[in-house]
């Protein structure tokens, strides 16, 4: 006949309260055996070459739009693509930096928190602290706030806002594209030509009084204004009679390319000779200077209302952002309010059973543990600095 087996020894009376795990440094996860290797950190998504590319969408625009501007006989096309494409190269590209730095800081404070959480205490039937025999107390995440549910149509300024501010900017550069080709267009393009001659001949043409510049030699084709050699033959006619017109015109295959100085007014006749193909014409200089006023006037129409979009619309959406904040806080504190005044206390979404009374102020008294049973041992919970014993 086999003895009975010995009791089992109690076990202690109080459970130690293990710390909770810390971050280890340079992100190694520490075992029994000693410090493991640092582990990779998980990807990140956008990766960082997004942000050369959205550092490199600026550079590339700008770079073009010199491209267009180039010429010296640039169409109202390429004047405005040379123009809004830096511009809205700008914008797309910051907005690219933008979006790449706020999503990748989102999910990397993701990653962290998932990997690396919070330790808080776990809480006890008597106060912060937990109970002895309770067993080991590790970390873990803490238990959301209360956030009071509010009514988000109630929010002031309305969120329309922001597509009102969102708006702006390319509504400028609409508004400053119709006002560039409206004045652009208005006006006539060419002078009424005096008259024209192809290749070779000669033209005849009055000057009157207050007249001395307002005669120009007009070429087509515009590339073939290079080619070409015209005598002026009047009463009053210079030796070399041409200048620079101080402005570069070209329109419909027409290229004003001389002025013709012309001191006193009477009759004076232009002769020419050139390639084949080439015509030539006299003609008045104010229109080729009237038009290039007027595409002054358009790129610069332009430009003031894709600025005054741009402030418009960052004004908008910032002046809208900080005034929404404030709204939701005013209403939230409102609605923390009222729920804390309502019966409950603002524990839950709304009124129930009052809860159970707690113990009584004092020392907790003494009680029975099930695991102790038929060992004569009484917990006695903490009073003071005296760790509890035994009896």
């Amino acid at each position: 006949m086999s003895s009975p087996h010995p009791p089992t020894p109690p076990p202690p009376p109080y459970s130690v309260v293990e710390p909770a795990p810390q971050r280890p440094p340079g992100g190694a996860v520490p075992t029994e055996g000693g410090p493991a290797p640092a582990a990779p950190e998980p990807a990140v998504r956008p990766g960082r070459h997004w942000y050369w590319v959205g550092g490199l969408i600026f550079p590339v625009t700008l770079a073009f739009g010199i491209l267009l501007l180039a010429p010296e006989d640039d169409s109202p096309a390429e004047i405005f693509f040379g123009i809004v494409t830096p511009i809205l190269g700008f914008f797309v590209g910051m907005t690219a930096l933008l979006v790449v730095f706020l999503v990748r800081s989102s999910r990397i404070a993701a990653l962290r928190r998932a990997r690396y959480p919070r330790p808080h205490p776990q809480q006890g039937a008597y106060g912060g602290h937990a109970a002895y025999g309770a067993g080991p107390v590790h970390g873990g995440p803490p238990p959301p706030p209360f956030r009071p549910r509010i009514d988000p149509g109630a929010v002031r300024p309305r969120a329309r806002w922001f597509w009102f501010g969102g708006l702006a900017v390319p509504g400028g550069i609409v508004v400053g594209a119709v006002a560039m080709w409206a004045v652009m267009s208005s006006g006539s393009a060419l002078p009424d030509f005096a008259g024209e001659v192809e290749t070779r001949g000669s033209i005849t043409f009055e000057v009157a009084e207050g007249e001395t510049a307002a005669w120009g030699l007009w070429v087509s084709p515009g590339d073939a204004s290079f080619h070409y050699d015209c005598e002026l033959e009047g009463s009053s006619a210079h030796e070399y009679p041409f200048s620079f017109p101080g402005v570069v015109y070209e329109s419909d295959g027409w290229k004003l390319v001389e002025t013709i100085d012309t001191p006193t007014p009477g009759e004076y006749t232009l002769v020419c000779d050139g390639d084949a193909g080439v015509s030539y014409a006299v003609g008045d200089t104010a229109t080729a200077e009237a038009a290039h006023s007027r595409r002054n006037s358009g790129i610069a129409a332009l430009v003031l209302t894709t600025l005054a979009g741009v402030v418009a619309g960052t004004t908008i959406l910032v002046v809208t952002a900080v005034r929404r904040g404030r709204s939701e806080r005013r209403l939230r504190e409102e609605a923390s309010r009222r729920a804390a005044d309502a019966p409950g206390g603002g524990q839950g979404p709304g009124p129930g059973p009052s809860a159970p009374a707690g113990p009584p102020p004092g020392p907790a008294p003494a009680v029975e543990d099930a695991r102790y049973q038929g060992y004569g041992v009484t917990i006695v919970p903490p009073d003071g600095e005296h760790r509890p014993r035994p009896e």
